[in-house]
């Protein structure tokens, strides 16, 4: 998505370039950037698709093919999202493909859990070798905040409601995942479908194709976006290449930004690592260490993860 540059009127340097700009250290603000490689971002309020994006934190979005490693994804429904050790919360992810990661209150079908325990549940054709795993995160905490280049191992996904679920060491309880496959994480109320997270969170949003590494996803709906280490707020960014940049409420385009934070934006095609996805749609996530929280992942490949509240 390409959108006109909105210069706020604080300052006249925080305008954006509309094509090919490369932004070492730069605040972007009141714009919709397409197609952003972004490093050291935030995507807030945005609907990010297929994005790689590396330590960012996206919130309220709906972020599509985004590559999301150690992130958090909350509020979201990414679909085919390979998700590491990632939390999902309030969501029904399905073939998503997520190490260390519990997921709970989803009705997982076809989950291969390895020491795993089901309560609550009705799971089908599920492999399960005991074990336990809620939230095994991996230097960090993540409480009610909005962190950005977060770097989370195994979290906890709750109330999802993943489909092809492949879980190993994990609690499936309340939870309909099917076919997911997932590593020490827990799914809390999500809807990602084939997200590839690793140890992320996917809170309030429906990436789609998001491959994200320890990113956090809010409230955005990038497309296109390669972010490193990157906070996206109330964006629209669109094949943007940021270095080092805070974008916000800005529409800047083919800018090359790294380590910004994007807010009020809607990037589509974001890749991300480290970052926090909430409260958006990504579909097709790659997520390492992130924690998926209310979104409806489907197709999820989860690890070593707790399933609770489910009918897998």
């Amino acid at each position: 998505m390409l959108f006109e540059v909105e210069t706020p009127s604080a300052s006249s340097d925080e305008g954006l370039p509309s094509s090919e700009a490369v932004l070492p250290s730069v605040k972007v603000i009141e714009g919709s950037p397409s197609s952003v490689a972004v490093s050291a971002a935030k995507i807030i309020e945005g609907s990010p698709s297929r994005e790689a994006v590396s330590a960012a934190k996206v919130i309220e979005g709906s972020p599509s093919n985004v590559a999301v490693s150690a992130a958090k994804i909350i509020e979201g429904s990414p679909s085919r999202e390979a998700v590491s050790a990632a939390k999902v919360i309030e969501g029904s992810p399905s073939n998503v493909a997520v190490s260390a990661a519990k997921i709970i209150e989803g009705s997982p079908s076809n989950v291969a859990v390895s020491a795993a325990k089901i309560i609550e549940g009705s799971p089908s054709n599920v492999a399960v070798s005991a074990a336990k795993i809620i939230e095994a995160v991996s230097a960090a905490k993540i409480i009610e905040g909005s962190p950005s280049n977060v770097a989370v191992s195994a979290a906890k996904i709750i109330e999802g409601s993943p489909s092809n679920v492949a879980v190993s060491a994990a609690k499936i309880i309340e939870g309909s995942p099917s076919n997911v496959a997932v590593s020490a994480a827990k799914i809390i109320e999500g809807s990602p479908s084939n997200v590839a997270v690793s140890a992320a969170k996917i809170i309030e949003g429906s990436p789609s194709n998001v491959a994200v590494s320890a990113a956090k996803i809010i409230e955005g709906s990038p497309s296109n976006v390669a972010v490193s280490a990157a906070k996206i707020i109330e964006g629209s960014p669109s094949n943007v290449a940021v270095s080092a940049a805070k974008i916000i409420e800005g529409s800047p385009s083919n800018v090359a930004v790294s380590a910004a934070k994007i807010i009020e934006g809607s990037p589509s095609n974001v890749a991300v690592s480290a970052a926090k996805i909430i409260e958006g749609s990504p579909s097709n996530v790659a997520v390492s260490a992130a924690k998926i929280i209310e979104g409806s992942p489907s197709n999820v490949a989860v690890s070593a993860a707790k399933i609770i509240e489910g009918s897998p």
